[in-house]
């Protein structure tokens, strides 16, 4: 059944792209979306250099029943993008030739993002927020874990979940369970623009993520990047590409994946350790100017793209 929905799929595709001219480029979001352009360009439906960009789910889950899902891909397309070194170990231990891999940076306008110092109040209320889809990766069972922890010590805080999705009702009972319900505030999904308007009112950015019971992962929450860009300093987990994002203790706190004492201790040292507080939004920052500025990105991408292309031989350090 699976099979004959994705031959229709790609007879769609065959039939909406047969009058159009040889593209350039097909660049290609998703290892799964890559592999039906690159059947579409076996049988001559799409003609162009091809790249795939690889980001998480389609790295990990989609991965575990047979590493050589994309033997077809590997053999048809002419440059891979993971968006982290872990992927591209996972690329190639799948098969892919290392000379067509290049690690590619997910990234943010820092235009879009004023940096703020943000300065707690010694004795305040702890402002957390966590973004995104309310699934078993995203962590939010142990988030709300590390926030029942966190108020067992004494320390205030206010819990904000922006994000819906099936783990929703399960997530509201738990906090009811805890006696947390009175802190926290599920707001639903939000446009980004609220998004960002609420990262300002908010002190640290909660993300625990961590592997599913199906083997899915992230790939480096872009949300993370977002976050770091204002000067909110962030909590994360040792978790797929995270730790290359966020160096501990440097530009933000890790903790093990599922480890709620570690998750309660980072979030009561920013609430009660000013010094580390403040250092940690300098450096959250600064990573992101440094590494993820998407225009520093978008022009490697160009260097990419003439490179496949043959108009331009020099390469970008990888």
């Amino acid at each position: 059944q699976g099979r004959f929905a994705s031959s229709l799929r790609l007879l769609y595709w065959a039939l909406r792209l047969r009058d159009e001219p040889p593209f350039d480029i097909v660049h290609c979001h998703f290892g799964t979306i890559a592999a039906q352009a690159a059947a579409l360009s076996e049988i001559g439906a799409i003609k162009g250099r091809l790249i795939a960009v690889f980001h998480g789910v389609d790295m990990s889950a989609y991965l575990i029943d047979d590493r050589r899902q994309y033997r077809r891909l590997f053999a048809m397309g002419d440059l891979f993008m993971p968006v982290s070194y872990l992927w591209r170990q996972r690329l190639l231990e799948a098969g892919c030739d290392p000379k067509r891999i290049v690690v590619h940076r997910m990234g943010v306008d820092l235009r879009r993002f004023a940096y703020r110092l943000r300065d707690i109040q010694p004795g305040g209320p702890l402002r957390i927020l966590s973004v995104g889809r309310l699934v078993e990766k995203k962590g939010i069972a142990d988030a709300l874990r590390a926030i029942a922890g966190l108020a067992a010590t004494g320390q205030a805080a206010e819990y904000t979940i922006l994000g819906d999705g099936p783990e929703r009702q399960r997530l509201e009972q738990l906090a009811r369970e805890l006696g947390i319900a009175p802190q926290v505030r599920f707001l639903g999904w939000q446009t980004h623009e609220a998004v960002v308007e609420i990262m300002y009112a908010h002190d640290v950015l909660l993300a625990p993520s961590a592997t599913s019971k199906d083997g899915d992962q992230e790939g480096i929450p872009v949300t993370l990047m977002e976050a770091m860009a204002t000067g909110m300093p962030v909590v994360s987990t040792y978790h797929s590409g995270i730790p290359e994002l966020i160096e501990h203790d440097q530009s933000g706190l890790l903790a093990p994946e599922r480890d709620v004492a570690a998750l309660t201790a980072a979030l009561r040292r920013l609430a009660t350790d000013r010094k580390t507080y403040l250092r940690l939004s300098r450096g959250g920052r600064e990573k992101i100017a440094a590494e993820y500025d998407v225009g520093l990105l978008n022009l490697a991408l160009v260097q990419h793209y003439r490179r496949l292309l043959g108009r331009n031989l020099q390469v970008l350090a990888r």
